[in-house]
C-alpha cells in the first residue's frame, strides 16, 4: 500500500446519494428486525479443547502466514494459582542426582478453547470461565462457579462444557453464557472442604470434559480413600440414564488428575503420580492401568500409541506405549512434550526440539533450543513456548522462521482463525496474527473488528458515512470491494455477500492478513 496523510474522497457526495441510502437503510430496518442473530461469518479452523481435539494431538491442518504480530493481550489481575506446587528438586535416593520434573503440571496457565468468534478460558483464580472476542480480545461473557476452574472447555455444538472444584460439570449456551445444565457427581453427598486457602470439593472435576456423540465424559475426585467417580451423562441434557450414560464409583484403586483423552473405544485418565488408567468408554468399567516408571499429567493419543509423562526418578521423559496392549514401546529422554503426524513425532525437551521417523524413531533432524514448555504443529510450522519468548520452526528442518517476546513461561499454545493464541504463567493471554510492525493483519469486511462478518458491518459503513458515527480503527476494513474508497457500494457489496451469495469481500479474507493492494488507504487514515 501507498503512504499518504490525504483524506480519501467518496465516489459521490452524500446530498445526491440520499434517495439510495434511505431504500437500503429500509432493507437494513427489515433485516435487522427479521435477524437479530445473525451469526457472522466465522474463520475456517477452530481449537475446541485443550490441545485441539480428544487425542490431545496438539495438530492443526491451519497454516499460519508468518511473520506474525501481537494484535492484542489480555492481563488477568493475578496470575494463575496452581493446585500443586513443584516437586523435590532432586531424587535424594538416587547416585545420579538429577533434576526432576512435576507430575502434577495442568493448570500453570490459562489454557484456552477457541471455537468461531469466541476464546475460552477458566480461572483457577477467581473461579470463572470466560469468553473473549479472538479479533480484539474484549470480554464478552463470564460464569462463576463454587470452586476453581483449572481446565480448558470443551466447545461442541454451541455449548461450552467445563468442570469445577466444587465437584460439578457445567454445560453452558455459547453465546451467552446462560446455563444449560449442571452435573455434580457424588449429588446430595457433595461437600466442599478447606484446600489451600481455598474451598473445593472431595470430588473436583480434574479432567476436563470430553464431548463426543452427545456423551460427555469426565472425572470427579481425585483421593482414592473418598472414592473417584467416572462419568458418561448426556451431553443435552446432564443425564447419566439411557444407553451409553453412565455414573462409576471407584474406592481405594484409582487416582485421576489431569487432560483426559478419548478413542473409539476407550477412555484414558493421566493419574499424575502414576501412569495412566483405561476405562472402557460404553461401560465405565477399568480395563487397567499402563506400566512403566515414566508419569505425569501430558498425555496424548497418536494413532495406537499413548504417550505419557514427562516424570521419572531418573528426571525428565515422555513414554510410549501400545494402547491396546499398554505394553512399552519407547522411551523419550529428556522429553517434555510432543506433537505425532502418520510419518514424523515431534519431541521437544528443555534445550531441544527433534524430530524422528515415525516407523523407526531414528532422528531426522535436532535442533538446540530454549522453548520448553509446550509444542504445537499448524500445517507445516512448528509453535514453541519459552520463557518470555515463543517461536515458530520449520517442521522439515528445524529452522527458527520467527520469534516473539511474551510476558512469562509459555505454557499454552493454540491455533485457530488464522491466529496465534499463548498462555503463560502470569495470567497473560497473547494473540498474534499476520503482519509486520505498524501493519497488523485484519479480516476485510470486519468493519468494527468484532471478528465476525455480519451486518452490524454494513451499518457500521453507513453510520462512518452519513453519521459521522464509527467505530472503524481502519478504513481498510471496511473496505470491502477493495477499490480503494470507502463508499456507499461497500455497504452494498457485504450485504449483497451476506444475503444474496454475492461475492465475498477481496483478500484478506476469511482469516486474517494483509492487504497488498496499492490504493491510498492505510491504517491511522480514520477520524
Amino acid at each position: 500500500m501507498v503512504s499518504s496523510r490525504n483524506r480519501k474522497t467518496h465516489a459521490a457526495p452524500a446530498r445526491r446519494q440520499g434517495g439510495e441510502l434511505r431504500g437500503v437503510l429500509r432493507v437494513f430496518g427489515i433485516l435487522l428486525a427479521l435477524l437479530p442473530g445473525l451469526a457472522g461469518v466465522l474463520f475456517a479452523e477452530d481449537w475446541p479443547t485443550h490441545r485441539r481435539d480428544l487425542q490431545r494431538s496438539g495438530v492443526s491442518p491451519e497454516r499460519l502466514q508468518l511473520p506474525l504480530t501481537q494484535t492484542w493481550a489480555y492481563r488477568s489481575a493475578n496470575p494463575p494459582a496452581p493446585a500443586w506446587t513443584g516437586p523435590a528438586k532432586k531424587n535424594y535416593y538416587a547416585t545420579n542426582q538429577v533434576l526432576l520434573k512435576s507430575r502434577l503440571a495442568f493448570d500453570r496457565a490459562f489454557h484456552v478453547a477457541v471455537a468461531g468468534d469466541g476464546l475460552y478460558f477458566g480461572s483457577a483464580v477467581d473461579d470463572t470461565v470466560y469468553r473473549l472476542n479472538p479479533a480484539n480480545g474484549r470480554r464478552q461473557w463470564a460464569y462463576t462457579t463454587d470452586g476453581p476452574v483449572r481446565f480448558a472447555p470443551t466447545i461442541e455444538s454451541g455449548h461450552v462444557y467445563f468442570g469445577s472444584e466444587d465437584g460439578t460439570v457445567y454445560c453452558l449456551r455459547q453465546a451467552d453464557g446462560s446455563l444449560r445444565w449442571s452435573y455434580t457427581a457424588a449429588g446430595e453427598d457433595n461437600r466442599l472442604v478447606p484446600s489451600n486457602g481455598r474451598y473445593v470439593s472431595l470430588w473436583p472435576v480434574r479432567s476436563g470434559v470430553l464431548v463426543s456423540g452427545n456423551v460427555a465424559y469426565f472425572s470427579a475426585g481425585f483421593f482414592p480413600g473418598e472414592g473417584v467417580y467416572i462419568c458418561a451423562v448426556d451431553a443435552v441434557t446432564g443425564s447419566d440414564r439411557g444407553a451409553n450414560h453412565w455414573r462409576r464409583l471407584r474406592r481405594n484403586d484409582v487416582s485421576l488428575q489431569g487432560y483426559a483423552l478419548l478413542s473409539a473405544s476407550n477412555l484414558y485418565f493421566p493419574a499424575g503420580r502414576s501412569s495412566p488408567y483405561v476405562f472402557n468408554r460404553s461401560s465405565g468399567l477399568l480395563q487397567g492401568r499402563f506400566g512403566g516408571d515414566v508419569m505425569g499429567t501430558f498425555a496424548l493419543l497418536a494413532g495406537d500409541s499413548l504417550i505419557n509423562g514427562p516424570s521419572s526418578r531418573e528426571g525428565a521423559s515422555l513414554e510410549e506405549f501400545n494402547a491396546a496392549s499398554r505394553d512399552s514401546l519407547a522411551v523419550y529422554d529428556g522429553g517434555n512434550s510432543m506433537v505425532v503426524t502418520s510419518s514424523v513425532s515431534y519431541l521437544l525437551a528443555d534445550d531441544s526440539l527433534t524430530a524422528l521417523n515415525r516407523s523407526n524413531r531414528r532422528v531426522i533432524w535436532s535442533r538446540d533450543v530454549s522453548f520448553p514448555y509446550e509444542l504445537v504443529l499448524a500445517g507445516d510450522t512448528l509453535f514453541a513456548g519459552g520463557r518470555d519468548e515463543v517461536a515458530a520452526f520449520d517442521s522439515a528442518t528445524g529452522e527458527t522462521v520467527w520469534s516473539s517476546p511474551v510476558e512469562g513461561r509459555a505454557y499454552g499454545l493454540a491455533v485457530a482463525g488464522g491466529r496465534l493464541f499463548l498462555s503463560t504463567d502470569r495470567g497473560t493471554i497473547h494473540a498474534f496474527g499476520p503482519g509486520v510492525e505498524g501493519r497488523p493483519a485484519f479480516v476485510r469486511g470486519d468493519s468494527n473488528r468484532d471478528g465476525t462478518v455480519d451486518i452490524s458491518d454494513a451499518v457500521t459503513v453507513l453510520f462512518h458515512l452519513f453519521r459521522g458515527e464509527s467505530s472503524l480503527e481502519c478504513e481498510d476494513h471496511a473496505d470491502s470491494d477493495d477499490n480503494g474508497r470507502l463508499e456507499l457500494t461497500d455497504a452494498v457489496y457485504l450485504l449483497d455477500f451476506l444475503f444474496r451469495s454475492g461475492a465475498e469481500p477481496r483478500p484478506p479474507y476469511p482469516v486474517p492478513g494483509l492487504d497488498t493492494t496499492t490504493d491510498l488507504i492505510e491504517c491511522g487514515n480514520s477520524p
